[in-house]
């Protein structure tokens, strides 16, 4: 993964950000191994502290995305995805907090789902 917080590694950050987000859905065995599993979670963690919008806002998605796919991994990575959400919500960036906003809103549905 190339998610990178260089300002010059910008471009390829945003694409694998993107493509992560939609790799989840294919990464069981990666979040069934603990040392790929938290490889990843870094790597999304690290996505939200590059200094930019679609980033963060990719981040989000991706965060979303592990909610539904991986949903019993995030218990493990809580702390952190409180510390990410409450810093997107608090952004400048109106779509950075929607998602933000739209990932607790996916996990609610995904624990209704699962009662």
């Amino acid at each position: 993964m190339n998610i990178s917080q260089d300002p010059q590694n910008l471009e390829p950050t945003r694409i694998s950000i993107k493509a992560l987000s939609t790799a989840i859905a294919y990464a069981k065995n990666n979040f069934n191994n603990q040392e790929e599993r938290d490889f990843i979670m870094k790597k999304v963690f690290e996505a939200f502290q590059v200094m930019d919008e679609d980033v963060k806002e990719y981040a989000l998605h991706t965060l979303s995305e592990i909610s539904i796919k991986e949903y019993d991994y995030v218990e493990l990575y809580f702390d952190q995805i409180k510390e990410v959400t409450a810093q997107a919500v608090q952004s400048d960036s109106n779509r950075v907090g929607a998602q933000a906003f739209e990932f607790w809103t996916t996990l609610a549905e995904e624990e209704v789902e699962r009662s």
